[in-house]
C-alpha cells in the first residue's frame, strides 16, 4: 500500500522532532496574585493577619502533605502530637514539624477564594464566576510557558463532586456529569487538551450547561464535539500540529474544520460517521466484501477529497472488534508489533501451571501513532484521580475549591510528568510518583518565599531547604 504524505511541520516556535518543551511552575503569578487579593479580602473582613506568598504555598504544600500521608479524622487529627493511647495511630505533628498552626490553617481554609467577596448569586450573574478567574489563569499561563510536541490530544477531565446539586440547591455546583467509566464519574466535566508527546495539560473547558454552552465560539456553526475541539485547539491554529481525539470529537465536519485553520486530524469514528464509510468498513471486518474475512491486524484504507480537493482518509483495522479511523495524515507503513500479554492454564505434570505468553498483532505506523496519544489523557486522570487523589483528602463543602482542588492534582501530575521527560532524554531513572510527590510537598512547606512581602506569623518563619 503506498505511503500517505506525512505533513507534521509545526509553527517556529517548536522543534520538527518530537521533543516538547515544558514549564511546570503551577499557577502564574497573576494567579496566584489574584488569589491571594481575594483571600486577603475575606482575612480583612474577620480582622485576620494578611496572607503571604510564602505561607500560601506552604499551605499548599501541607494539603499535599495531608494527601501523600492521609490520616484517619478530621484536619485537628494532623496537628495531634505523639503516638495514640490505645493505637497504632501515629500523630503527624504538622504544627511542630512544618511550622503552622492549625488555627492559621483552618483559617486560611475558610477564606481561600479567587474572586471579591459578595454576598450570593443573583439570577443574573455568571454561576461559574467562584471558578472561572482561575481558569483562564491557567488556560494564560500554559499559552505563555508551555510549547507542546507535534501531537495534541483532545478528551474530558472530571472534578468529582458528591455535594450539593446546583439544580436543586442555590450554592450547590451550577452543572454537574455523570461518567461512568471515569475514575471519579460524577461532578464537573472539562474537556481537556494535552501535549501527546508528555501527557501535560494545555487547556482546560469548562461544560457549563447545554444552554451556557451553546452560546460559546463555534456552537451555533459546528456541533458540540467540533465546536470543543475548536476552542481546544484554537492557539495552535496554522502550527501543522496533528489533533488526536477518541469518538465524543471525531467526524469528517472535525477533520475538515481543523484542516481549514491549518491542523491535521486523526480520530475514532463510531456515531457520527456522516460522509464516512462506515457501514463498508464494518462490513470488510465481518468478511461480507471480496476476499473474504481479513486476518487479525490487516487494515483497509479508502481515500477521498474534500470539496477544496484536500485528500481525506478512511482507515479499518481489524482487531478484535473493528477499528475505524478518520484521517488526513500519517502512514501505512509497517508500525511496530503490538504486543499483548496473555495467561493460559495448562496441566503440566499432574500440576497446574500459568503460562504468560505475547500475543503479537500487526498494524500500519498511522494506528501505531494514534493509538500512542489516544488515551493520554485518560492516562493523566488515572494518575490525577487514581494514584493522587487529593479530592479524597480535600473535604470541602464548596464547589469551587473542589474544582480547583482537581486542577491543582493537574499542576501536579504535570510537573511530574515534565520531570519524568526531562529525566528520560538525558537516560536518567525518574523516581516513582510517591517519592517525587513527597519531596515536592517538603519543598512547598519549606519554600525561598517564606519571609518575603507581606508580614508573616511566628509559625511561619520556616528553614528554606529547597525550591518550588
Amino acid at each position: 500500500m503506498d505511503s500517505i504524505v506525512d505533513e507534521n511541520s509545526t509553527d517556529s516556535d517548536s522543534s520538527n522532532d518530537s521533543d516538547s518543551e515544558s514549564s511546570s511552575s503551577g499557577e502564574d503569578v497573576n494567579a496566584q496574585s489574584n488569589m491571594l487579593m481575594c483571600t486577603n479580602l475575606n482575612m480583612a473582613r474577620k480582622n485576620l493577619p494578611p496572607l503571604g506568598k510564602g505561607e500560601f504555598i506552604k499551605y499548599l504544600g501541607l494539603r499535599l502533605a495531608m494527601t501523600c500521608e492521609p490520616k484517619r479524622g478530621p484536619i485537628p487529627v494532623y496537628w495531634q502530637m505523639g503516638d495514640e493511647p490505645g493505637s497504632v495511630y501515629t500523630g503527624a505533628d504538622f504544627g511542630g514539624r512544618f511550622g503552622m498552626t492549625r488555627h492559621r490553617f483552618q483559617d486560611i481554609k475558610n477564606c481561600f477564594s479567587f474572586t471579591v467577596p459578595r454576598d450570593g448569586v443573583g439570577a443574573d450573574d455568571d454561576r461559574w464566576q467562584d471558578i472561572r478567574p482561575f481558569i483562564e489563569d491557567f488556560n494564560l499561563t500554559r499559552q505563555k510557558n508551555i510549547i507542546p510536541g507535534c501531537h495534541l490530544t483532545v478528551d474530558e477531565c472530571m472534578s468529582a463532586w458528591k455535594g450539593s446539586d446546583g439544580e436543586y440547591v442555590a450554592e450547590g455546583m451550577p452543572h454537574t456529569t455523570k461518567i461512568a467509566r471515569k475514575p471519579e464519574g460524577v461532578g464537573a466535566e472539562m474537556k481537556a487538551l494535552a501535549c501527546g508527546e508528555t501527557g501535560i495539560i494545555l487547556k482546560l473547558d469548562m461544560m457549563e450547561g447545554r444552554e451556557a454552552n451553546r452560546r460559546k465560539d463555534f456552537s451555533q456553526e459546528y456541533g458540540e464535539g467540533t465546536a470543543v475541539t475548536l476552542r481546544l485547539t484554537k492557539e495552535y491554529y496554522g502550527t501543522g500540529r496533528v489533533v488526536h481525539a477518541d469518538s465524543a470529537f471525531s467526524s469528517v465536519k472535525t477533520l475538515l474544520a481543523l484542516r481549514e485553520r491549518g491542523l491535521f486530524f486523526m480520530g475514532m469514528i463510531k456515531t457520527a460517521h456522516k460522509e464516512y464509510p462506515l457501514a463498508f468498513l464494518k462490513s470488510w471486518a465481518n468478511g461480507d466484501e471480496e476476499g473474504g474475512k481479513p486476518s487479525r491486524g490487516n487494515y483497509c484504507l479508502l481515500q477521498t477529497q474534500s470539496q477544496h480537493g484536500l485528500p481525506f482518509y478512511a482507515l479499518g483495522w481489524a482487531e478484535r472488534k473493528v477499528k475505524t479511523i478518520v484521517s488526513n495524515v500519517g502512514s501505512t507503513n509497517p508500525g511496530s508489533i503490538s504486543k499483548r500479554l496473555r495467561h493460559k492454564k495448562e496441566l503440566v505434570g499432574g500440576v497446574w501451571e500459568t503460562t504468560r505468553y505475547y500475543k503479537e498483532i500487526q498494524r500500519p505506523s498511522m494506528v501505531e501513532k494514534f493509538y500512542s496519544c489516544f488515551g493520554i489523557i485518560d492516562v493523566h486522570d488515572h494518575l490525577c484521580q487514581g494514584s493522587l487523589a487529593m479530592e479524597r483528602e480535600w473535604y470541602t463543602h464548596k464547589w469551587w475549591h473542589r474544582v480547583f482542588t482537581t486542577i491543582f492534582g493537574i499542576c501536579l501530575i504535570d510537573s511530574y510528568l515534565a520531570y519524568k521527560f526531562d529525566m528520560e532524554a538525558v537516560h536518567n531513572s525518574p523516581d516513582d510518583l510517591k517519592t517525587y510527590l513527597g519531596k515536592l510537598a517538603y519543598q512547598l512547606i519549606h519554600n525561598n518565599f517564606l519571609g518575603q512581602g507581606m508580614a508573616m506569623r511566628n509559625e511561619d518563619n520556616g528553614n528554606p531547604s529547597g525550591q518550588v
